[in-house]
């Protein structure tokens, strides 16, 4: 397929950005030192002390795992630095925030997920352009990536498809569905080809829970994994669309 790529827009401000296209990328908001610490310990928990370029599908393989709060403390450390704290309260406004679905007040109900998607030699170029949405739920609010070390294009990165969020809120307002199903929604159109997240370590994309997504196989020319962790985060109090928050905005017809 053709290596071209929906250019993101570095003129505007982030909250614009996402409340445009349904994503914005921020890059090197994340502490190189606690970066370095958080490889560390993925290293630990794949069980693979190897230089990242030469993990490869065989081993560690691709993994997908949810770790909750202080099982990980390296992991942990990401989501809590205080820079992205300050901007997921640009984000969410008045509305307030917290990391993950269930009761703040519990530090055991926090969980983030961590990808590891290594470099596998047997994968052709290619971009999921279709993608899928987690869940319809309105109260699921935005995902934090966080992208531990570098990558390059076709490097397993996640597609997202822009300004898919607004396509599928009316969808599911023209269509209500209780269950809050998620899945690929093949009725419903992508008008734009999908953003790959080629990243620099530190980089991070905060996601809107609506936008249609997908991971890919790494085959980049450098042999370098995608490796990122993904936080869910809440607003504290149910969005009225009518504040000026970007979360609540990036709905608005």
């Amino acid at each position: 397929m053709s290596t071209d790529r929906w250019p993101i827009d570095e003129s505007l401000d982030w909250r614009e950005h996402y409340v445009r296209h349904g994503f914005c990328r921020i890059r090197g908001l994340i502490d190189p030192q606690v970066l370095a610490a958080a490889r560390l310990e993925v290293a630990t928990l794949v069980g693979d002390p190897r230089p990242l370029d030469a993990w490869n599908a065989d081993r560690p393989g691709q993994r997908y795992e949810v770790y909750y709060h202080q099982q990980a403390p390296g992991l942990d450390a990401l989501v809590e630095q205080p820079g992205l704290l300050d901007v997921l309260a640009g984000c969410f406004g008045e509305l307030g925030f917290h990391l993950g679905p269930t009761d703040p007040s519990d530090p055991n109900r926090r969980r983030l997920a961590l990808w590891v998607n290594p470099y596998d030699p047997d994968a052709r170029p290619r971009l999921e352009r279709r993608g899928h949405i987690d869940s319809g739920d309105p109260q699921r609010g935005l995902a934090v990536h966080v992208a531990l070390a570098p990558t390059r294009p076709f490097g397993g990165n996640t597609t997202y498809v822009p300004g898919s969020h607004r396509i599928m809120h009316q969808w599911l307002r023209e269509h209500p569905d209780p269950s809050f199903r998620g899945g690929t929604y093949p009725e419903v159109p992508r008008e734009d080809p999908p953003w790959e997240f080629v990243a620099e370590a530190g980089d991070v994309v905060l996601t809107h829970h609506l936008v249609f997504h997908s991971a890919n196989t790494a085959c980049a020319d450098d042999r370098s994994p995608r490796l990122a962790i993904r936080q869910e985060v809440y607003p504290v109090r149910p969005p009225s669309l009518t504040g000026t928050s970007p979360f609540e905005r990036s709905l608005r017809f």
